[in-house]
Parts: C-alpha cells; sequence; structure tokens
C-alpha cells in the first residue's frame, strides 16, 4: 500500500513539477506534496486493516507449506516468509516507480 501511495505521489509530483523527487532541493516540497496523500491513506486504514485480516489465513497456509517443504522451525518458517514478503513489496514498489518514472518522463535520478 505504501509503496503504491509513494510511486502515485512521485508520478504526479514528477508530471507537476518536471523534476524527480530526489534531485537536490526537490525532497522537501516531495514531502509536503507526499503528506496529503498519507492524510488521505489514513482514511482507508479500516480497509487496509480488513485486507490483512482477510490476508491472514493465506499467510497462515503459506508459512505451514513453507515450514513443511523446507522442514524449519515455525520461528524460521515465519521468518522466512516475513522476508519474502518484504522482497515482493520491495520488487513491487521498484518496478512501479520505474514504471511512473518511465510514464512522466523524469528520470529517477538526475544524470
Amino acid at each position: 500500500n505504501s509503496g503504491t501511495t509513494m510511486t502515485i505521489a512521485y508520478y504526479l509530483y514528477s508530471t507537476r513539477t518536471g523534476l524527480s523527487p530526489l534531485e537536490a532541493d526537490q525532497w522537501k516540497g516531495f514531502l509536503g506534496f507526499y503528506a496529503g496523500f498519507w492524510v488521505f491513506n489514513n482514511f482507508l486504514r479500516p480497509l487496509r486493516i480488513a485486507g490483512a485480516v482477510a490476508l491472514t489465513p493465506r499467510m497462515e497456509a503459506l508459512t505451514i507449506r513453507v515450514q513443511s517443504r523446507f522442514q524449519l522451525s515455525r520461528t524460521k518458517a515465519i521468518a522466512l516468509t516475513g522476508v519474502a514478503t518484504y522482497l515482493a513489496a520491495l520488487s513491487y514498489t521498484t518496478i512501479c516507480m520505474a514504471l511512473a518514472s518511465t510514464l512522466s518522463g523524469v528520470p529517477i535520478l538526475a544524470k
């Protein structure tokens, strides 16, 4: 969710200013811009919590499969599932940011 919000904010900021938020002296302006998205995102919190609750049985099943497949203790299976989930979210955000950069025509980092 935060990856999607960050990507949308990056895209809109870049198309409006023609600059990447990571360029010199742009971070402060981008943070103000992103704060508006953060406030809006708080209104979606009940939906995010409901989504997390709905996904809990699937994550439990995944953890059990990882535990069985790799013959790990429950603690290690939870840790491995957590790391894999984190890496998936990081990959998603990276791909979305690259797409936003391409669509806005503004490179992520200035050359």
